[in-house]
């Protein structure tokens, strides 16, 4: 099958994934008293406590650095759990795998898509909060849905990836969790990108994640629009990612099976 007819396979089959999702949600907080409200106290927790912790790091500018972290760690947590839960989905799904017949790629997808939820009603149930931190909504907020966007094809890429690789070899999936730390820290997320050393600068913007966080940042935080270098690294960074994941993925999608 080319390309374009697996994603219209996969397109086709957005019913069987749509089902998964709202499968997902309900499991998750079946039995909790809050239910989906966790989803919106746990990055609003988050935030006050590693506010309170780092703020004082960066005298005078309290309420931006908590906007900052808002703008960065709400993404971030999407990513992270995107590809912790995206590298296990086709081995957490082989009953499925193997009794019917349908696109291998619905199993990360449906991990993406559910991180996805969690992050829109993060963003839009905190959005008071930055208004009380100083947030001034105007036009550059208006790239919000491009960086999402972004952020989404990026993760589909590196999420299809990682499952294939957890597939041949297992031990990836302990290296990913590994790497995500690590990855965590090499990104400007609890220290401003502007708080950096100027001569570490260089070495930072070489992240492809801290472009794809400052299309959310500079709007939240600093109420400017990305520098065009900042979007065209974050475009490119998704497509590649895309483009390479998903060859990979659908080179292998037939043969994963027989390695379950």
């Amino acid at each position: 099958m080319t390309l374009s007819e697996r994603l219209r396979e996969l397109f086709m089959a957005r019913g069987i994934v749509r089902n998964f999702l709202l499968e997902d949600i309900k499991v998750k907080y079946r039995r909790s008293v809050l239910g989906f409200f966790w989803s919106l106290l746990n990055p609003l927790l988050m935030l006050i406590v590693i506010s309170l912790a780092f703020a004082a790091l960066f005298p005078g500018t309290r309420g931006q650095y908590t906007l900052h972290l808002l703008a960065t760690l709400l993404p971030w947590t999407c990513v992270a759990t995107s590809l912790e839960a995206g590298c296990r989905s086709i081995l957490a799904s082989e009953s499925y795998i193997r009794q019917y017949r349908f696109p291998k790629l619905i199993f990360p997808m449906r991990t993406i898509l559910f991180a996805f939820v969690e992050l829109l009603l993060s963003l839009i149930a905190l959005f008071p909060v930055a208004l009380f931190l100083g947030l001034r909504p105007g036009p550059e907020l208006l790239i919000i849905p491009l960086a999402i966007v972004l952020l989404f094809i990026l993760l589909v890429g590196l999420a299809a990836l990682a499952a294939v690789a957890v597939v041949y070899f297992r031990d990836a999936e302990h290296l990913i969790s590994v790497f995500l730390r690590a990855w965590f820290y090499l990104t400007p997320i609890l220290i401003p990108f502007e708080a950096i050393p100027e001569k570490y600068k260089t070495y930072f913007a070489l992240n492809p994640m801290y472009h794809m966080l400052e299309m959310f940042d500079a709007p939240i935080s600093r109420g400017v629009l990305p520098t065009p270098e900042v979007m065209l690294v974050a475009t490119l960074s998704a497509v590649v990612a895309a483009l390479v994941g998903l060859a990979v993925f659908f080179k292998m999608e037939d043969h994963l099976i027989f390695r379950l």
